[in-house]
């Protein structure tokens, strides 16, 4: 043993006092060969291991665990093991342990100590001199590693030294010293094919993700007790051998070309720590998707019946999870990045199913507005990071005013552009003249109806959204073109027909929970005919409550409401034209109309939660939509406020609210868009979405906003660097000298009836008076 170490440690040595700081490898000079490994467990607990030989110069490694008194190790128990058998036929139940002696270990300093033993017939004692120290104990580096080790984190170094073993083969296992940043020292206890003790060693070199093993070796030639004599033992290579570690798990891969070892691999648990040596996971900044990536002792949420706390790890390869299993069994390839959870959690990531990114530039300032391209550009740049950085990983861009939404998909799938994974629908709005007219490559006629859904098929939209003017006779061709090639419609309840037909032709789903109360009112037969309709049709709902309450808060002007607004942190986030958009709309008719006062959405907002109740109580599936950035929503921060009001409003608990955010949303997707990845669940085939927890979410879904890092796509983006990004973002914003409200209101000053006030009823402004009249209607 010193003869294979004698190289690596060179110069004076200069003790210091602390528990831990005799753990590692000791040896007494005169007899080099034969050695001991101490491992400080506790304050005052010890584990060692005798590496050495019996009477006839067979390997022999004898283990125990006793008490430490800071000065004294005392193992009143020695133990041998028997039974065990190399590789496949190793069987734990035939493992025995047998006292067969008592050791005593004294310390006069981490540098220097005796042993006193009895083992059988024999007795002695040894003069001990340290042989190793494993970083990040509190005993002096060898002179020239000093510097080194001072520079380097405990994450990548010492806390994963300790000893390790294969849950499967108890019996057996490896005790493990990081020395530095390059090196780490293994030794090996197991057995040979005939069932002897064998014992190995070996250092290895850190090669990218694992240590490379080069030559693991095997000893011969000593004896047990004063016969021993250490020019008689010599160092045999045995084979090779790779390691990967991260703080609770690893791999061990190794081939032994002697005939009875070959090649095997063992899943590692950490069964000891060497005491007071924090081990932090050491958690990556970015990871492409190009890499393997393994998140190992997480606790998986799926929002279902098989939650539980059970430890797992998750393989993902090429954007997909390829392995999920118990973390003490399933094999982590070494070339993987490892991101050590810890016994945190993991979750699908979210699903925002009502976005409009990159739309505002050109809502504000129109489409042919001087670099309104530049605008779009940017403000969907910053968008789509700041989804991302909130643990949003999937968006359904609900209609479009010209932007390049295929395009930026495609570079987001090949890793050019950050963001979560993106689906668009492109807008069949109102001729121009009805009051959601667009220009001429929104809107629909009978005449453009089939060529219009083949337009945006073509160029890679994945769904068509109809709003509220699309022409009645253009409806039926709309849904029948779409049909015929498998793409989905989404949208409103189009005032140009009866909001049952639009159901009963297939309606995906509808965009806005609010819409059944713009079409419908308070009348209760509408409200059933609705549901009936809806569950017939299996139309879900995309709620979008949210940006709602907000409006109610700002309504009539509310100075309390309007105040509270502007002072939201997360408006930081924001690309310039959003906010001057939201303004706009504050101060404008947008969602201050003529009529309105304080508190006049109160009764709506009510009544829209209590039909949303039945609805999901009768099997309408719910999902989370914000539609966001365009209507005072944040991206990302507003999926966490919609999934708050979705809990209060409609009487949720939070796991049925995240599985509404994650689950359903990818259920969803999966049903309407044939050509995409299945997400939405930790599960082997799905694509990895997933957001990394330090809490519980299923608890408390505000936990969701603690989180380790984000997952898009197989790709891996850690919280701390989501967080600098888009701090960086926010100082590009608040720097920007453009005025963008004050310049489109001097263009047009009665600029402001806008999108929500399209879908005002007349309720929103005399409740009272639209409830008897819908009774009446009913009667």
């Amino acid at each position: 043993m010193a003869a294979l170490l004698a190289a690596t440690f060179a110069g004076p040595l200069l003790a210091q006092s602390a528990p831990s700081a005799v753990s590692g490898s000791w040896y007494d000079p005169e007899r080099s060969g034969e050695g001991f490994v101490v491992q400080i467990i506790a304050p005052d607990q010890a584990l060692v291991v005798w590496f050495t030989y019996d009477e006839q110069g067979r390997q022999r490694w004898l283990i125990g665990q006793g008490p430490f008194d800071g000065e004294q190790v005392i193992i009143d128990e020695l133990l041998i093991t028997s039974g065990g058998r190399f590789g496949a036929e190793f069987d734990p139940d035939a493992v025995t342990r047998t006292a067969v002696g008592s050791l005593r270990l004294s310390f006069s300093s981490c540098l220097d100590g005796s042993a006193e033993y009895s083992v059988g017939e024999v007795s002695g004692s040894l003069n001990l001199l340290r042989l190793s120290i494993p970083s990040d104990i509190p005993c002096s580096a060898p002179i020239g590693k000093a510097a080194d080790l001072r520079s380097l984190k405990s994450a990548e170094l010492g806390g994963y030294s300790g000893t390790w073993f294969d849950v499967f083969r108890s019996g057996e296992g490896l005790l493990i010293e990081v020395l530095d940043a390059d090196r780490v020292l293994v030794y090996w206890f197991s057995y040979t094919p005939s069932g002897e003790q064998l014992w190995l060693m070996g250092i290895g070199q850190r090669q990218a993700l694992h240590w490379q093993v080069d030559r693991v070796f095997s000893a011969r030639g000593g004896v047990f007790g004063p016969e021993f004599d250490p020019e008689l033992v010599e160092l045999v290579d045995w084979g090779s051998a790779q390691l990967a570690l991260d703080c609770a798990s690893g791999m061990w891969l190794y081939s032994g070309p002697e005939v009875g070892y070959g090649s095997g691999e063992q899943v590692l648990t950490r069964l000891a720590q060497i005491d007071a040596l924090d081990c932090r996971s050491s958690i990556p900044q970015q990871v492409a998707q190009e890499q393997p990536l393994a998140f190992t002792n997480a606790r998986l949420r799926n929002f279902d019946e098989s939650d539980g706390d059970d430890l797992h790890a998750v393989l993902v390869e090429q954007g997909r999870i390829v392995a999920v299993g118990a973390a003490v069994s399933t094999p982590v390839p070494l070339a993987a990045q490892r991101i050590d959870l810890q016994g945190a959690y993991l979750m699908p990531g979210l699903t925002d199913l009502h976005t409009h990114i990159g739309t505002s530039p050109t809502e504000l300032l129109g489409q042919r507005a001087p670099g309104v391209s530049q605008l779009v550009e940017e403000a969907a740049t910053g968008e789509l990071l700041v989804y991302l950085s909130q643990g949003v990983t999937t968006v359904l861009n609900a209609g479009d005013f010209g932007e390049p939404l295929p395009r930026w998909s495609r570079e987001i799938d090949r890793g050019e552009r950050i963001g979560p994974k993106l689906y668009s629908a492109k807008y069949t709005r109102g001729p121009p003249g009805t009051p959601d007219g667009g220009p001429e490559f929104s809107f629909a006629t009978q005449a453009t109806a089939r060529a219009h859904v083949s337009r945006a098929d073509t160029a890679g939209y994945d769904m068509i959204k109809i709003y509220n003017y699309t022409p009645a006779n253009a409806l039926p061709l709309i849904f029948d073109e779409a049909g015929s090639r498998q793409m989905a419609v989404i949208g409103h309840f189009p005032q140009t027909e009866d909001g049952e037909s639009t159901l009963d032709r297939g309606l995906a789903a509808v965009a806005h929970g609010q819409a059944y109360f713009w079409r419908w009112g308070y009348s209760a037969i509408g409200s059933s005919r609705a549901q009936s309709a809806s569950l017939r049709n299996g139309t879900s709902i995309i709620a979008t409550l949210a940006h709602m309450e907000i409006i109610a808060d700002i309504w009539g002007f509310n100075p309390t409401g309007v105040q509270a607004y502007r002072a939201r942190p997360e408006l930081r986030y924001l690309h310039p034209t959003s906010r001057a958009l939201n303004e706009r709309g504050m101060i404008g008719e947008r969602w201050n109309p003529p009529g309105a006062a304080p508190g006049g959405l109160n009764n709506s907002n009510d009544y829209i939660a209590s039909y949303l109740r039945r609805f999901h109580q009768a099997g309408i599936p719910i999902l989370l939509g914000t539609d966001s950035p365009t209507v005072l929503g944040v991206p990302g921060f507003s999926a966490h406020e919609e999934m708050q009001v979705m809990r209060e409003r409609l009487q949720l608990d939070d796991r049925e609210v995240l599985a509404m955010a994650t689950v359903r949303g990818g259920e969803f997707i999966n049903r309407w868009i044939t050509d995409t990845d299945p997400f939405g669940r930790i599960a082997v085939g799905q694509r990895a979405d997933l957001i990394a927890l330090n809490e519980d979410p299923s608890i408390d879904l505000g936990r969701v906003r603690d989180r380790i890092g984000v997952m898009a796509q197989g790709r891996w983006y850690a919280d701390e660097w989501l967080g600098e990004q888009i701090e960086l973002l926010a100082d590009r914003y608040a720097n920007s000298t453009q005025d963008y409200a004050s310049a489109v209101l001097k263009r047009h000053p009665h600029a402001g009836a806008g999108h929500v006030c399209m879908h005002l009823h007349s309720s929103w402004l005399d409740p009272d008076k639209d409830r008897a009249a819908a009774a009446a209607s009913d009667d």
